[in-house]
């Protein structure tokens, strides 16, 4: 947070914002103690923290990215002489994912 003073230039009529560093200081020590005392009242009820943790960990904690790993993958017919390195296989289930999805698509673009 900052606090800003506007001085005026005596031959134009601009004026000019400027940093007002003590009163900076000040509002910014009264936000830590604002900070501080919400944090204090918000874990000093245990049913109160309960659902807020809940309600947080249910919204921004339940949804994780995928972890892709190929390894599972059996190339059936492929030539014994290719071999695929570990990130190749990684790969590979996010390449078929995206291929489908793709092909969903243009399916249901087609039947519109």
């Amino acid at each position: 947070m900052c606090v800003f003073s506007t001085i005026s230039r005596m031959m134009r009529a601009k004026k000019k914002a400027v940093l007002n560093k003590k009163e900076t200081a000040i509002a910014q020590s009264k936000q830590e103690l604002i900070k501080q005392g919400f944090q204090d009242w918000v874990w000093r009820d245990p049913a109160r923290r309960e659902k807020l943790v809940r309600l947080y960990n249910d919204k921004f904690n339940s949804i994780r990215p995928r972890e892709y790993d190929g390894s599972h993958i059996i190339f059936s017919g492929m030539n014994p002489e290719i071999k695929l390195g570990t990130s190749e296989k990684m790969r590979l289930p996010i390449f078929f994912t995206a291929a489908i999805r793709s092909g969903a698509r243009s399916r249901r673009r087609q039947n519109l």
